[in-house]
């Protein structure tokens, strides 16, 4: 499969439109789904002015990734759900308007909770944020 390119949210409003179409699609196949935002876009909801990356969702198992993946199947696929074993993670990538919309488990043994994406740190510390009249968790601090 060629590589496909992709692209940052243009600014706050986009990224909350990518959000809620995202959302919109995940929720069909995963309602409840336990998940955190995490990366820039979590950073860029709590205020912060940075330079936007894609969107990163955090989740625990790797049957919430499948099932994201079978949520967002009909969008270009940028990587196919799979283990990345230098990572610690099972990882996928999906396309949505240009942007990569990632969602992934991070397994690397931990037990501090002070880490943005292992351990439990991501599942006791978070905050809610808003986006397009939508509640969301958000992990407390940005990878950049």
């Amino acid at each position: 499969m060629d590589e496909i390119e992709t692209r940052p949210p243009r600014d706050r409003h986009e990224l909350d439109a990518m959000l809620r179409t995202g959302f919109d699609l995940i929720r069909t196949v995963a309602p409840g789904l336990r998940y955190r935002l995490v990366g820039t876009a979590a950073a860029s909801l709590q205020g912060f002015d940075l330079p936007l990356g894609d969107i990163d969702i955090l989740v625990d198992r790797r049957t919430d990734v499948d099932a994201v993946a079978e949520a967002l199947a009909d969008l270009p696929c940028a990587t196919a759900p799979q283990w990345l074993p230098s990572a610690w993670q099972y990882f996928a990538c999906y396309v949505l308007d240009g942007v990569g919309f990632s969602v992934s488990t991070v397994e690397v043994p931990c037990e501090e909770d002070g880490w943005e994406c292992q351990g439990p740190g991501p599942w006791q510390h978070y905050v809610t944020v808003d986006w397009g009249g939508t509640a969301s968790t958000a992990c407390g601090w940005s990878s950049g």
